[in-house]
């Protein structure tokens, strides 16, 4: 017996689109019952290849919205093009207008140009439609035009008060370096209260450097890298890069590490040397392997 020649899908994908583009209300690809009405009975068997074309999703031919009998079906501008040249103009302009009204305005001009030059017989039907979306188009630049004035004044306000909560923060920083400076100039050794305000005060600082570091704000982490590193007894923890032997103390970077293995620095940490042989450690340096 000869062998059959094999059934290409494209005619019955096509003729799936016309009937897609020929139902005016909601449509199904599949399901039970006829409200409303579906393309398929059964989402299986020699179906299931038009199916998996109409819906590609490299380049879908169909839209499908919703699910169960709440789906919707409606061309894609591909799909649309596929058989635009076989429907009437009522039906074009319709299927045109649907397609169209789901993208931007730009998107718009672009679809109707493309469907003209794929398709010249199109022209006629979506010469209207074309010449509506110029017009809406030309209204959105004038009203954008308008708006100008007002957007490029709310730009401006909102540069100010960055400005401005940038020199709060500065401020800020000035102070705490102000009474960083103070502790520091005081004789050693200081008492208790001393040291614990020392300590309290060296901590906020850390603290916004530890903010700026996670944050990427580069120019606030370089300012107090140097107001940290200008203050009498505050010492920095390894530098970025650095290979040094792990002490479990001063470093941190996982259980998996132990005293006196080589590491790397990847962050640089933070330490108070209070005289006597005291080290107050605030930040750990992070390390890595």
């Amino acid at each position: 017996m000869a062998k059959q020649p094999a059934v290409s899908i494209d005619g019955f994908v096509k003729e799936a689109l016309l009937k897609i583009a020929d139902t005016a209300g909601a449509f199904r690809l599949s399901g039970t019952g006829n409200d409303p009405p579906k393309l398929f009975e059964k989402a299986s068997g020699p179906n299931k290849k038009v199916l998996d074309r109409l819906k590609d999703s490299a380049n879908p031919l169909v839209d499908v919205s919703g699910r169960g009998k709440t789906s919707e079906v409606r061309l894609t501008a591909t799909g649309f093009l596929l058989v635009a040249e076989a429907l009437s103009e009522a039906t074009v302009g319709r299927i045109a207008k649907s397609i169209a009204e789901g993208l931007p305005l730009d998107e718009r001009i672009k679809f109707f140009d493309a469907s003209i030059r794929a398709v010249p017989n199109l022209a006629a039907a979506l010469d209207s439609l074309r010449t509506d979306t110029l017009l809406l188009q030309a209204e959105e630049t004038a009203r954008r035009e308008r708006e100008l004035p007002q957007r490029l004044a709310a730009s401006e306000r909102a540069f100010k008060e960055c400005i401005d909560d940038l020199h709060e923060i500065g401020k800020v920083w000035k102070d705490e370096l102000n009474a960083l400076r103070k502790i520091a100039e005081r004789v050693v050794p200081m008492n208790q209260k001393d040291l614990d305000f020392h300590r309290e005060a060296a901590e906020r600082l850390v603290s916004a450097w530890r903010d700026a570091v996670q944050y990427k704000k580069d120019e606030g982490r370089e300012y107090l890298e140097i107001a940290l590193e200008n203050l009498g007894g505050i010492q920095r923890v390894g530098a970025e890069g650095e290979a040094v032997v792990f002490d479990r103390e001063f470093h941190e970077g996982g259980a998996s590490f132990s005293t006196g293995q080589h590491v790397r620095v990847t962050r640089p940490g933070w330490a108070l040397d209070e005289g006597e042989d005291r080290v107050y450690v605030i930040e750990k340096a992070s390390v890595s392997k």
